[in-house]
């Protein structure tokens, strides 16, 4: 690991967990140093806004509990393991995202940069073409960004909406890849993966299968169990979902699809 390598972690409060509803209301920053640093949301009216009403006192001491915990458990020095297993401790109201690596340049400055992100900001506009850039370089690296298309032609589907998505490449069927960061709110998240998952099966039941559509999403700041119903509602509509932090299924496909069809182009 890098001596500027540390991790965080997104702090998230919902009234009904087993809905996978969440708002962000916190970050913690480990720092390679061995500090601790976490920040939470003081204002309840914007939880409020999300979820009606809630128990003031209550939510205040959820809040002030995990913070105290936090403290508690990382005084001064923190591993992998041990930042792991706590945040697979955290199952109720309150729960904590898997710990994402970054570099930390200062564990202040960087822990207000990714609260100002996560939890005051919800920029929706920048998700999938923030996801597309990290898609393009990912697929560069494997070597196979030379075996797809670039801005493939949209299609326009007979529900009066579009299939558009930055690449596509052909294995049979002409597949379009959506990539998105599906980050922030989780009724924010859910919606986007929805509307996803309906236009993939709006677009395989229009084209008779051949064209069909994957979605690449970025999971990594929300719980276990969402991640898991996204998996869910992705396969129950027939639209091939890929995690982000895993894309060796669909590179190798992608190699395939290249010697099997001759290219991207085959459509």
């Amino acid at each position: 690991m890098s001596d500027r390598q540390g991790f965080y972690s997104v702090i998230q409060y919902s009234p009904a967990p087993d809905r996978f509803e969440f708002v962000n209301i916190g970050v913690v920053v480990f720092a390679p140093t061995g500090e601790v640093r976490v920040k939470v949301e003081p204002d309840i009216k914007r939880i409020e806004k999300v979820f009606g009403p809630q128990d003031k006192q209550h939510l205040r001491m959820l809040r002030d509990s995990i913070q105290n915990r936090i403290k508690a458990d990382f005084p001064s020095r923190w591993d992998r393991h041990s930042v792991e297993r706590f945040i697979d401790l955290r199952s109720g109201m309150v729960q904590m995202s898997r710990p994402l690596p970054f570099l930390v340049k200062n564990a202040e400055q960087d822990l207000a940069a990714l609260f100002e992100e996560m939890v005051k900001q919800s920029p929706k506009h920048l998700r999938s073409t923030r996801a597309a850039s990290v898609l393009r370089r990912r697929l560069n690296q494997a070597g196979v960004l030379n075996l797809i298309d670039e801005r493939p032609q949209a299609v326009q589907l007979p529900q009066s909406v579009e299939v558009k998505a930055p690449f596509a490449y052909q294995n049979g069927a002409y597949n379009y890849i959506d990539p998105v960061r599906l980050e922030g709110e989780t009724n924010e998240a859910f919606k986007e993966a929805a509307s996803r998952a309906v236009k993939g099966q709006w677009l395989e039941d229009a084209s008779s299968s051949k064209k069909k559509l994957i979605v690449v999403g970025d999971l990594s700041a929300q719980p276990q169990s969402f991640a898991g119903a996204i998996h869910d509602l992705m396969l129950g509509h027939h639209v091939s979902f890929f995690d982000m932090d895993n894309l060796d299924p669909l590179i190798a496909d992608i190699k395939k699809a290249a010697e099997d069809h001759g290219g991207p182009k085959a459509y």
